[in-house]
């Protein structure tokens, strides 16, 4: 497990359904939890390429972030974040970073819809970006709505 701020990440190359760490899921006591399930789409399986990604925002502070779907444009973003791996998802969380350049609420959302709006070639965007106060949640372009869908929950 992985501690990260307020955040705490665990993270698995392994497939949902071979990784038995995921029992623990029943054990968690939260207000707040994002699982990620990934097919891999594009590059490797490791755990460089896995969600949630992290960064440390100048506005912002720790953010953690989640995307599903396919995006083939070139993706754009300030040299000051480093890819770790070789995904999309990661490229497409420092883009978004590094378009914010207020912490107005209205301001961050716009900009998250702006910025999505910058890739045509995809075939879903589904992303969720946390900070340590607030979740954003952004879905575009969707031609597969059974395969990159979303799901938000209350439980126990």
């Amino acid at each position: 497990m992985i501690l990260a701020g307020s955040f705490s990440i665990q993270k698995s190359p392994k497939a949902i359904f071979d990784d038995p760490e995921v029992t623990k899921l029943n054990r968690i006591t939260t207000n707040f939890l994002i699982a990620h399930v990934r097919k891999k789409a594009g590059s490797e399986i490791s755990i460089n390429n896995t969600h949630p990604f992290k960064a440390q925002h100048p506005l912002l502070g720790e953010c953690i972030f989640c995307h599903n779907g396919v995006v083939e444009d070139e993706i754009k973003f300030d040299p000051k974040y480093k890819t770790e791996g070789k995904t999309d998802s990661e490229k497409i969380f420092y883009s978004i970073l590094s378009d914010i350049t207020e912490n107005n609420e209205q301001k961050i959302t716009a900009t998250i819809q702006k910025n999505l709006q910058k890739y045509s070639k995809t075939k879903g965007t589904n992303i969720v970006l946390a900070t340590k106060d607030k979740t954003y949640v952004a879905m575009r372009k969707n031609e597969l709505p059974r395969y990159y869908g979303m799901m938000l929950g209350r439980g126990k």
